[in-house]
């Protein structure tokens, strides 16, 4: 992930149903100059990388868990 993300510089990277647990530790996926977005939960998680020159909030008044399947 962090080849990918160092060598092609993209502004934002989308991660789906990355199968990790809602307990779990975001900072191993830290990657320098992304910020990262995560809500994990089972089989529902994702993960947004966010280039550090784009301005960008989380709008957590958006969202709804009444879609989880969990």
């Amino acid at each position: 992930m962090e080849h990918h993300l160092s060598s092609t510089k993209p502004h934002l990277l989308f991660l789906i149903e990355t199968q990790l647990s809602e307990a779990t530790d975001s900072s191993p996926f830290s990657i320098p100059s992304y910020f990262l977005y995560s809500h994990f939960c089972s089989k529902a998680a994702c993960c947004i990388y966010v280039h550090n020159d784009l301005t960008c909030s989380h709008a957590h008044a958006l969202e709804s868990f009444k879609f989880s399947t969990t």
